[in-house]
């Protein structure tokens, strides 16, 4: 099967896609309009992958149309540009699928190809957030879900959006953007992590976002001097990076945190599995989200949680039964949720151990992209 795969290509889930279909054997091209900044690995993505056997077309937009053209607020004066380039290269390469994802951009650019079958993969804020900050952001979004012949979606909370903006039920797949249960399972050891920070006998507090708005890291933050203080043998590992993180680092260093906090920056993949183990306390204090990745990786790794009480997290954490849920910004809220676990091993236990049980049953990472497959060869047959 021949795939056109129309995406920026930086997400990890770009990733685990693109090289699920390269090894099932499907002929993948990859059409992106990354700029230049982020097409490397900038500090909230990852590089364009170079797998073996992937077709990689990538059409910088800051050398097409000048560096300032990037951004939402500009991209609707080019986007004849980018739907022009894309119709010319799907039309050769004939793909028995166009998958286009994120709705606003390549979801667009992919609808006004008119190429069918057409699969839109909806992300998240694409959906939930960015319809009611762009003006043009509803008949962006109605548009697209119109002419996609499939949609996939990874939460209740996004199903329920799509079908709000008219999209058929019938055309949705829903499957939670899981987890690898082979390298992300409660025999993992996080002690090489522990150790490197000098932290073996103290009660690690885990936060992977990135610093953006959006993401609430900074209500984390906010708590950390309180919790010491009930809790002084308490430690704050903040991953990630972003725009927000010399104001984080910046408030860390006026409040005299830095023995007890430390920002270790954007993680590797493949070293996430010791660092989740590495804590005792997984934190999200997000204002939006489908289904949260590293959640899920938490939850995995058998880790009590502290998430803020928004749909997608509801969808997975039950408050008082597998973890704590608290109203987002709530800083108090978040402080006394986060110490009621520091206090109590036999409840950080038994919400580990349930979690654990919950993604085994619910988001294995094999059958959410058996079903991604499947979709996609449902649709071809559908062309032939």
């Amino acid at each position: 099967m021949r795939i056109c795969y129309v995406n920026d290509g930086t997400s990890i889930y770009d990733h685990l896609f693109l090289k699920y279909l390269l090894d099932k054997g499907h002929e993948v091209h990859l059409i992106t309009f990354c700029p230049s900044h982020r097409s490397h690995g900038a500090e909230d993505s990852f590089p364009i992958p170079t797998f073996k056997g992937l077709n990689v077309h990538h059409f910088d937009v800051q050398k097409i149309l000048g560096a300032d053209s990037w951004g939402f607020f500009k991209f609707g004066l080019n986007s004849m540009v980018y739907v022009s380039v894309l119709s010319k290269l799907v039309r050769r390469i004939k793909p028995d699928v166009l998958n286009g994802h994120f709705i606003p951009t390549y979801g667009l650019w992919s609808a006004l190809s008119f190429y069918h079958p057409f699969l839109l993969t909806v992300w998240g804020s694409d959906i939930l957030v960015l319809p009611k900050q762009l003006r043009t952001g509803r008949p962006i979004t109605r548009f697209v879900l119109k002419r996609a012949d499939a949609v996939i979606v990874d939460s209740v909370v996004q199903k329920e959006a799509a079908i709000n903006f008219g999209c058929d039920p019938q055309k949705i797949v829903s499957f939670p953007w899981a987890v690898n249960l082979g390298r992300f399972n409660p025999k993992v050891s996080g002690e090489r992590i522990r150790k490197s920070l000098g932290w073996e006998e103290n009660q690690i507090v885990f936060c992977m976002r990135w610093h953006k708005p959006i993401y609430g890291v900074k209500y984390l933050l906010y708590a950390v001097p309180e919790i010491i203080k009930e809790h002084p043998d308490a430690r704050f590992m903040i991953g990630g990076c972003g725009p927000q993180t010399d104001e984080f680092k910046g408030f860390v260093a006026k409040k005299g945190l830095e023995k007890y906090v430390k920002f270790v920056g954007k993680v590797p993949h493949e070293e996430m599995p010791e660092y989740m183990a590495a804590c005792d306390i997984y934190v999200s204090p997000s204002f939006s989200d489908g289904t949260s990745a590293s959640l899920l990786e938490a939850m995995a790794c058998s880790k009590p949680v502290v998430v803020s009480d928004i749909p997608g997290n509801l969808e997975w954490i039950m408050n008082g039964k597998n973890g704590f849920t608290v109203p987002t910004a709530e800083v108090k809220a978040l402080t006394d949720s986060i110490l009621a676990l520091l206090q109590d091993e036999g409840l950080r236990e038994e919400f580990g151990a349930k979690n654990w049980e919950i993604v085994r049953q619910r988001a294995d990472l094999r059958r959410g992209l058996q079903l991604y497959e499947d979709t996609l060869i449902a649709l071809a047959s559908r062309r032939k």
